[in-house]
């Protein structure tokens, strides 16, 4: 899993390399393209890595007595051994399988995969470089929090939930930026007659100012599409932002239970004295 992020951030600097210059699709040679190059080997990891996980994800099902059923359906058990020429359990086992495997597909990390691996082997065959949908490499940043848990970095509830708010609000924000960029230098279909010619960065920076509300009008969306995406993303970006920035710097600022030092009050000090038990009883 480690492996898998750091590979997954290295194609996502490619990829920050690429979506430095202005335009998302030119002709070059893939022979000659270098960072091209690099990201087809990590995509290629990528797909053996993905086939690896669909074979493994089916989960381990115990089986009680001998059974062909698991054991946490036990009514199933009664089923198949009342019919056994139906093999009731067998078919328990292959929807469950058949269930894990559906929902892997539909995991949010499958998706990134099939949205940045066939790019690169299709560039292989146009020669042609387009920087596409390799911008969803940045969701991976949410994986961070579970990765410094798994190296024991992150100990307490407050850092694990620090961890999560800023992994969260990075990885939106970048891939957001990397939609933007590529609407905008793209232009509307079917003609894509009007693209506009902005850097990446430049996207980054027109999000977090839009997303605060700032909105100094330097740089906007010439596009329909970049309109009409930026009008449903704000529904989400402006809640994001005006609920993880709080509690982001509520965490930061809160120090440890015992943090901190122990300050001397000024003044003259004083001893007072009390009498012990037996001087009260015999008192």
């Amino acid at each position: 899993v480690v492996l898998v992020f750091i590979l997954s951030i290295a194609s996502l600097i490619i990829y920050f390399i690429d979506a430095s210059n202005e335009e998302v699709e030119r002709c070059q040679k893939w022979s000659n393209n270098i960072t091209q190059q690099i990201d087809l080997a990590f995509n290629i990891f990528f797909m053996v890595y993905f086939f690896i996980r669909q074979k493994n994800g089916t989960p381990k099902v115990r089986h009680c007595g001998g059974g062909a059923v698991p054991c946490h359906l036990p009514h199933i058990e009664r089923l198949s051994k009342a019919l056994p020429p139906l093999r009731t359990g067998y078919l328990i086992r292959f929807f469950i399988a058949a269930s894990d495997k559906l929902w892997f597909m539909l995991e949010m990390y499958s998706f990134v995969d099939y949205f940045t691996i066939p790019p690169s082997f299709v560039s292989i065959y146009l020669d042609r470089t387009w920087i596409g949908l390799r911008f969803l490499r940045a969701l991976r940043l949410m994986t961070v929090p579970d990765i410094l848990q798994y190296l024991n970095i992150l100990k307490t509830s407050s850092s694990i939930r620090l961890a999560q708010l800023v992994s969260i609000f990075i990885s939106v924000w970048l891939t957001a930026a990397g939609i933007i960029h590529l609407l905008e230098n793209s232009g509307d279909p079917l003609e894509f007659n009007n693209p506009q010619q902005l850097s990446y960065w430049t996207c980054v920076y027109f999000l977090i100012v839009t997303m605060s509300t700032v909105g100094y009008g330097d740089v906007y969306c010439e596009t329909v599409l970049g309109r009409t995406f930026l009008v449903f993303f704000l529904l989400v970006g402006l809640a994001m932002f005006a609920s993880s920035i709080p509690e982001i710097i509520e965490l930061v600022g809160s120090g440890s239970k015992y943090g901190g030092e122990l300050k001397r009050e000024q003044g003259k000090s004083c001893a007072q004295l009390a009498p012990s038990a037996q001087q009260v009883e015999q008192g």
